[in-house]
Parts: C-alpha cells; structure tokens; sequence
C-alpha cells in the first residue's frame, strides 16, 4: 500500500506522487474518472490496472496515430504512449495488439533500416548504436546487422569512408596519418580489423604514386 503525497496537474496529464517516492503520469480524463486525494493509501497496482482498463482503447487509438506520422519500435511506442499519460498495462496490450496485426514488426523495421544504410559508408558498431537507440534489443540490432554487414561489405564502406579523410591527412607522416585515419574510421563504427586492412592498402597505394 502507499500514500498518495501530492497530485500535479500540468498540460492535461496529472502526476500522482507516492510517499515511496515514486510517481505516475495519468491523463486527467482517465484520473478523473478513478480520482485520488493527497493523504490517500491506494494499492498501486490494483489502481494502475483499474486506470489500464479505462485506457485500453484510447491507448490502442493514440498507437496508431503516433505509427501515422513515423514508424516505431515496440519500446519507442511505448515511451511514446507512457508519455501521453497511458499507464504500463494499456500500453503493452496496444502494442500487443498492433504486434498481432503485423502493424508492427521490430525484426522487419530493423531489416529496412540495415539495408538503407547498407550501400553507405557507415561501420558496423555504429549501425548497431543507432538501432539500439531506436529502441531495438541487443540481439535484434546483432542479427539485422550482420545479416547485411558481412566484410566485403564493410571493407567497401569504409574505403568510401576513407575517402573523405585522406587529403585531410595526406601530409602527415605515415604513422601518425595511419593513427589519425584509423581514429576516424573507428569514430564511424569499423572494426579494426577492417580498418587496419583499408588503411595500410590506402597507404601503399600513396607510396606506390
């Protein structure tokens, strides 16, 4: 059980503090029709689930414009909705449900996004970053990465990649330019075994001029 401490209402959502510091984020029209009072001892998630089912259809509603405007990871739009003032529960059964109508599909979404940048100069560890910053697990961002990143593919992209660093350094010794475009390629996500391999061969062909 906890005690309700303080209620902030702000933008049409309403923030209910708890005495064991934390908080929820319902909006007013959902809080309004379950409504707490400072100084109340509530069980929290019986409330939540009472408030969930209340939810449920706006929640699912609210998922489908926010997939109108941008496509979404299963995570993102649940931020997105948590955002919104949508508790947990009515948030995961509309993804579930959209999930169900194939209206979202993380393992499709990572796919296209991988084979976007797959004719682009970008390395490995990076397209993996920006997946997971998207919101995509671990192991989904690994499998659709390497799924298209396989090493010719990488040692093309970063000899693109190169390109654009070579003249900037072309004076430089070439230990300390080897350092410098080794950094920079490492900075785009190449591993460093494909950037020693793009390098030197670069290099060779600079003396060999």
């Amino acid at each position: 059980m906890d005690l309700v401490s303080d209620i902030i209402e702000n933008r049409g959502l309403i923030r209910v503090e708890l005495d064991n510091g934390e908080h929820l984020c319902i909006r007013k029209k959902h809080f309004a029709a379950l409504p707490l009072t400072v100084g109340e001892v509530i069980d929290t998630d019986e409330y939540i689930n009472r408030i969930a089912m209340r939810q449920a259809n706006d929640a699912y509603e609210a998922a489908l414009t926010c997939l109108d405007t941008a496509q979404h990871t299963a995570w993102s739009l649940e931020r997105k909705l948590t955002a919104k003032g949508y508790v947990a529960p009515a948030t995961k059964q509309a993804v579930e449900r959209l999930r169900e109508l194939h209206l979202i599909d993380d393992a499709a979404y990572a796919e296209r996004l991988v084979q976007s940048k797959s004719k682009g100069d970008i390395g490995i560890y990076a397209m993996k970053r920006k997946l997971m910053a998207k919101g995509f697990s671990n192991e989904l961002s690994t499998e659709a990465v390497e799924a298209q990143f396989d090493e010719s593919q990488q040692i093309e992209a970063a000899q693109k990649a190169l390109q654009r660093y070579m003249r900037r350094y072309s004076d430089l010794p070439k230990r300390e330019a080897q350092r410098k475009l080794g950094q920079a390629l490492a900075r785009r996500g190449f591993a460093w075994n494909i950037i020693s391999s793009v390098v030197n061969s670069a290099l060779s062909d600079e003396e060999v001029e």
